[in-house]
């Protein structure tokens, strides 16, 4: 650019020439989903309804209503289940049950009253419209505009701006009002209300605009008011920044080497603090991509034309991320094939440019964010990406990055994958519980210790034969959480795996203060308790005829069996590395004939205790389930139990490797909806975690994530929503 480096220049991202404004346009201006759960449509014999609804509520369905035909009923389930692996589940334990069909939304066929609706041809193209169903948006979630400011009294906007904090960083005032005119059709884009009769609708006309001014009426800004528009933004709570601006910097000069550290400050500021960073790539018509949008975090936005094209006017280069709707005059031009919203004087026109591009991808990441509020910045990243249509070149590319921003196909990936976490691993167990189990279904609940994990390897087959969640307590106490939720289910009884070492007395009776009936399962040590509870299970499922075994000195591979116990309930056997304990070897053969899977490497349990095993009268095939490492054997047992039947591919959960009470009990709830379990690096989604998402979760599927941000980071989370089929 001709103008000198040490001004930061709008990217007066619409108008390429004077004769790309429309005259304005001027409108009159008037005087003055299931939240609970997944729905789903059970439909049965008549003569066969008691049978069929006890079978939808022990697969942990509550009925809502009856329908009018009085054969079928709108069920809810518990969060984290599709409804194809309902159906396998509830068709397969009762023939009475003849379908199982989504609840379906349908769409009203109106339009909102906005005269000018019919010429945004952009909402639809970006999917916009599938989204208003579910939201228009939520005033709790605030986009900031750093650009030339608003007009502030702009009929269509001024109910939805947040004038208590806007700034003025050019003039250094408290007023944000525009003067160089390129703000107001900017956050016309974002959030221009919707149905009252006025202009247009703005992409998520129920969130507030937070307008900062950092373009003087010259349509220049500097980079020290922009870098403190963005620090302000984020301390003033904004969920987003949107920057429809920027220049072209070359990081070879040590000036605008200088210059892009200090945009780079700022965004790594932003994102730090959970804001989610939207900038428009930049009107260069190809490389580079202009700063800020080419700033490490930020998401860099390309424009398309009507046609569905990238834009020339785009600057493109490795650094976009998504393309959205920016329009393309052409030539003659066609001011229509331009972006409508709202100007200075209450009025209407078209602009073009990378701009226009920019506030669509913040009003739809705005959307997401009011549809999921536990959303994070990474996790609405991740599923605009992993959702955007590919249009340029198969695959990321340079002119569109992922491809076009598509609103609803975004929000469906976002909420497919839900974290199921507390403040503790307590909280955590109460609430993979509460995913899992409806409210009054469970009457018994598995009690294990939360501070010493041995004897809770056990637990998960237990819970599973039992219709019970696996719940967490201290060795002397009873959490509040835990408690809380054993109130919810309206359990009467509490089975406690581990002796009073694990579990003390005081404990056990703190439990039976809370009016349930205690059994405590214990032996001598972690491999006579497993041996223990595997008894108990064969008293409740005499047709089980496989059993798990593990090694019971370390537990990443006994938890990763967890899901498949509780879903078939299947035992889990401790055995040492080189030993085969007396109390397994009599717990194996108390369930033959039998076939024994051997979960874990030769260096977890060894090919000697592997024939010792098949040496047991009665054990009929020993086969193995095992990868390279703890992450490779959770994949490798997921695949099996899928492939054999013991859960379904609709569900997976995935844990820390690195500690292990959120996959003990998390495991254990996800088994009960018949969901596999893989284990993650708390930092990093391995590769072989990452690929039984992609090729073995049905499409449609659900994930979850177990525990908080400290067990498994939000970039975790944003490699699994992208992993989604």
């Amino acid at each position: 650019m001709s103008l000198p480096r040490t001004r930061f220049i709008a990217a007066v991202l619409a108008a390429l020439v004077a004769a790309t404004w429309s005259a304005p346009v001027r409108a009159a201006v008037p005087d003055g989903r299931g939240a609970d759960g997944v729905e789903a449509i059970v439909s049965f014999d008549a003569a066969r309804a008691s049978e069929a609804l006890a079978a939808v509520e022990a697969s942990g369905g509550r009925v809502k209503r009856m329908l009018r035909s009085g054969t079928e009923a709108l069920v809810v389930f518990p969060k984290g289940q599709s409804v194809e692996s309902v159906r396998v589940r509830v068709k397969r334990s009762s023939s009475a049950v003849r379908a199982i069909a989504p609840n379906g939304r349908l769409r009203p066929a109106s339009i909102p009253n906005d005269p000018f609706f019919s010429k945004q041809w952009a909402l639809p193209a970006a999917d916009v419209l599938g989204v208003w169903d579910i939201t228009r948006g939520s005033p709790t979630v605030r986009v900031a505009v750093i650009d030339s400011g608003v007009y502030l009294s702009h009929p269509d906007l001024r109910a939805n701006l947040d004038l208590a904090n806007d700034w003025d960083f050019a003039n250094g005032d408290a007023t944000a009002e525009e003067e160089y005119p390129h703000g107001t059709h900017v956050a016309g884009i974002v959030a221009a209300v919707a149905d009252n009769a006025v202009g247009v609708a703005g992409a998520a006309p129920g969130v507030k605009v937070l307008p900062l001014k950092v373009i003087d009426r010259n349509g220049i800004a500097t980079t020290a008011d922009f870098v403190d528009a963005v620090r302000y933004a984020t301390d003033k709570g904004a969920c987003i920044i949107n920057a429809s601006l920027g220049e072209a910097l070359d990081p070879a000069v040590p000036s605008d080497a200088a210059e892009i550290a200090l945009l780079q400050e700022a965004v790594d500021y932003a994102r730090a603090k959970g804001v989610l960073v939207v900038a428009a790539s930049g009107n260069g018509s190809g490389p580079p991509v202009w700063y800020p949008a080419a700033c490490d975090g930020a998401i860099a936005v390309s424009a398309t034309t009507r046609a569905g094209d990238v834009a020339p006017y785009s600057s493109t280069g490795p650094q976009v991320d998504l393309a959205a709707p920016g329009g393309w005059f052409g030539s003659p031009v066609v001011l229509e094939n331009g972006i409508i919203s709202t100007l200075k004087g209450s009025v209407y026109g078209y602009r073009q440019g990378t701009s226009m591009a920019a506030p669509h991808v913040a009003g739809i990441a705005a959307l997401l964010m009011s549809a999921c509020p536990s959303a994070t910045a990474d996790t609405v990243r991740a599923a605009l990406e992993a959702s955007a249509r590919d249009i340029g070149a198969p695959g990321f590319d340079q002119q569109t990055g992922h491809g076009l921003a598509q609103a609803n196909a975004a929000l469906a990936r976002l909420s497919r994958v839900t974290r199921i976490a507390g403040a503790d691993r307590y909280a955590t167990a109460a609430a993979a519980s509460r995913a899992a189990f409806a409210t009054g279904t469970c009457d018994t609940v598995v009690i294990a210790s939360g501070e010493d994990f041995p004897d809770a390897l056990a637990a998960a087959p237990l819970a599973g034969t039992r219709g019970a969640p696996v719940l967490l307590v201290r060795r002397t106490s009873v959490p509040a959480s835990t408690a809380a939720e054993i109130a919810r289910l309206g359990a009467t009884r509490a089975v406690v795996v581990g002796g009073p070492g694990a579990v003390s007395t005081t404990t056990a009776g703190a439990l039976a203060g809370l009016g349930l009936d205690v059994e405590r399962i214990g032996g001598r040590d972690r491999y006579e308790t497993a041996a223990l509870v595997a008894a108990w299970v064969a008293a409740s499922s005499p047709g089980t005829r496989t059993v798990l075994v593990t090694r019971g000195d370390l537990f990443p591979d006994a938890t990763a069996a967890g899901a498949p116990a509780a879903s078939s309930g299947s035992p889990v056997v401790l055995v040492k590395p080189s030993e085969l304990p007396d109390a397994a070897r009599t717990a194996i053969a108390g369930f033959a004939p039998c076939r024994v899977v051997v979960v874990g490497g030769e260096a977890a349990v060894s090919p000697d205790v592997e024939a010792a095993i098949a040496s047991i009268p009665g054990v009929e095939a020993v086969e193995r389930w095992s990868g390279s490492d703890r992450y490779a054997t959770a994949a490798a047992v997921a695949a099996a139990a899928v492939a054999s039947g013991m859960c379904d591919d609709g569900l997976v959960a995935v844990a820390s490797g690195s500690d292990f009470p959120d996959a003990l009990a998390g495991g254990a709830a996800a088994g009960a909806l018949r969901g596999a379990l893989l284990l993650s690096r708390p930092d990093v989604l391995p590769d072989v975690t990452r690929s039984h998402i992609v090729r073995r979760l049905a499409p449609g599927g659900a994930a979850w994530t177990l525990g908080g941000p400290g067990a498994l980071s939000y970039a975790v989370q944003a490699a699994v929503i992208r992993a989604m089929p």
